[in-house]
């Protein structure tokens, strides 16, 4: 975990999926990012798990980035 005065940084968590999947669902935000298709919280849900595979595996990856005082 890394956090500064208004950020922190962390590992992903399973409670994260509900945010995550509200992105996933807008297509507007999703049009920036990978294929642009929008996704599902079953979706949101699969890609932190294999985050924190990542993390698990590697000792690296990607952070959810949150206010500071909201994680």
């Amino acid at each position: 975990m890394i956090e500064t005065e208004r950020l922190l940084l962390r590992v992903p968590e399973p409670e994260d999926a509900t945010g995550i999947a509200r992105f996933f669902a807008d297509r507007e935000v999703m049009r920036y990012i990978g294929t642009g298709e929008t996704g599902t919280h079953q979706d949101a849900v699969e890609r932190i798990e294999i985050h924190r595979q990542k993390w698990d595996v590697d000792g690296f990856g990607l952070f959810t980035v949150l206010a500071a005082g909201h994680g």
